[in-house]
């Protein structure tokens, strides 16, 4: 939790806070990024007032909602095996980085992660349903998850059925002997819009639709736009940096699968289905998505988790020695995985604190900034166009975005390696020292009187 907390901000959780505080402050600001968790972090900071504080405070969430919904999702009576399932998240680099980051795919993992408790404890479809509008409501991604989940209750509710059907060939009974599970489908279906009814009729009432509907415009059509990777360079290399894990993972499937060959024995247990099918959407959405992150892994891990503690449980039933010589992978998996734990020991957020406190107390109330980061929440942006990155990079190669920038009109500007994304000469810009503990910089401008003074 300590790690989580304190570890350095991801430029994407900035993206989520800067857009809340523009919409709870009435600032025409794109891309619109318009959704129940980033408007309720806007509201935060009219709460709190030092960036420090709030970074703490959403952090804090973010390890409190994700701790506990990782553990309930894959809750087992023998607590041995829930602190095995646990273990084997945090032992993926990708999981132990991002699943404590409170960018809007905080919203996507905790309701993927309750989905999973809910389907495997077979609750109403009141909170399945919820559920369903809850991913619905956040981003294009958000919706893809929302279709996922609806088909993975969907075949939970009816296979069995189907399955009937098929071997009987009695397709006509299927609708007249399955009303039980009719009613259920009915009332996750009612719940799901109803819930998602009530959360467009708050974005009405604040006044907000039209980002509403731009959010989904909008990167539904840089979906289109940008040209597709089918597996990023970030990716592999985050994949090239968990190798020990994904070999080890890969290693007991291939031993469950081996030595589960003869058919007549062959089981895979309810949980284990669960756990491949909630492991399997996240995978499609990587294929899917133009430009997949190493942050994408985060909500594949869980269900593999569940389905690797199912998977050595069958195995201990064969014959101990074969299958110890067989976990000798796992020595390599604990090995590689140091470097990840104590990069996130090290990486701490103590200077973004400092600078961004400093900061809020120097700015005068009209200030704008250019910052494609977001990190300087805090500041109006001197462009409407604010954000950049590896996406909106191919736009604005073409000149149609960020277009409008002029930084001349920009009272501050900070410096990140963004700012090349925009233009390699800002890079340039003359600097000198202003605070010792920050190594802040400080630059003049021919257009202006003020300084332009920038952190970083």
């Amino acid at each position: 939790m300590k790690i989580g907390i304190s570890r350095k901000l991801n430029f994407d959780e900035t993206l989520a806070l800067r857009s809340g505080w523009n919409y709870v402050n009435n600032i025409d600001a794109a891309p619109s990024f318009f959704m129940p968790l980033v408007y309720l972090e806007g509201l935060l900071t009219e709460i709190v007032h030092k960036p420090s504080v709030v970074f703490f405070l959403l952090r804090l969430f973010a390890v409190t909602t994700v701790s506990i919904s990782l553990i309930w999702a894959l809750w087992k009576p023998n607590k041995y095996v829930t602190m095995f399932n646990v273990t084997w998240c945090f032992l993926s680099g990708a999981f132990f980085a991002h699943s404590f980051e409170f960018r809007y795919d905080l919203a996507i993992l905790v309701g993927w992660l309750l989905g999973l408790g809910i389907l495997r404890r077979r609750l109403s479809p009141v909170w399945s349903g919820l559920i369903l509008a809850w991913l619905l409501s956040h981003h294009m991604k958000g919706i893809f998850f929302g279709i996922g989940f609806a088909f993975i209750f969907t075949a939970e509710l009816y296979y069995k059925s189907v399955f009937s059907a098929l071997k009987t060939k009695h397709f006509s009974t299927f609708f007249s002997l399955n009303k039980n599970e009719h009613t259920k489908m009915f009332v996750f279906l009612r719940t799901a819009f109803l819930a998602k009814i009530f959360w467009i009729g708050i974005v009405l009432l604040l006044g907000k639709f039209e980002y509403f509907i731009n959010t989904y415009q909008t990167f539904s059509q840089l979906a289109v736009d940008v040209p597709h990777q089918l597996l990023s360079k970030e990716l592999l290399f985050r994949i090239q940096n968990d190798l020990g894990w994904w070999i080890t993972t890969g290693f007991i499937l291939l031993m469950f699968l081996f030595f589960n060959r003869d058919k007549k024995e062959f089981h895979i247990t309810r949980d284990m289905k669960l756990g491949l099918a909630f492991g399997m959407v996240p995978t499609v959405f990587i294929l899917f998505h133009p430009h997949p992150w190493p942050y994408m892994i985060v909500p594949i891990v869980p269900g593999i988790a569940l389905f690797i503690s199912n998977a050595l449980l069958n195995l201990t039933q064969y014959k101990k020695k074969r299958f110890l010589y067989g976990m000798i992978p796992l020595f390599v998996l604990f090995v590689q995985n140091v470097d990840q734990v104590s990069y996130a020991f090290t990486a701490n957020r103590t200077e973004q604190n400092q600078a961004m406190d400093l900061l809020i107390t120097e700015i005068q109330t009209d200030d704008t900034v250019l910052d494609p980061t977001g990190l300087a929440y805090f500041m109006p942006s001197c462009v409407e166009q604010w954000y950049i990155d590896g996406l909106f990079q191919h736009l604005h190669s073409e000149n149609t975005w960020m277009a409008e920038l002029d930084i001349s009109e920009c009272d501050w500007i900070l410096h990140t390696h963004r700012l090349n994304i925009i233009d390699p000469e800002y890079e340039n810009l003359p600097r000198c020292e202003m605070n010792p503990v920050l190594s802040g910089n400080c630059s003049s401008s021919a257009d202006r009187s003020e300084r332009l003074r920038s952190y970083w």
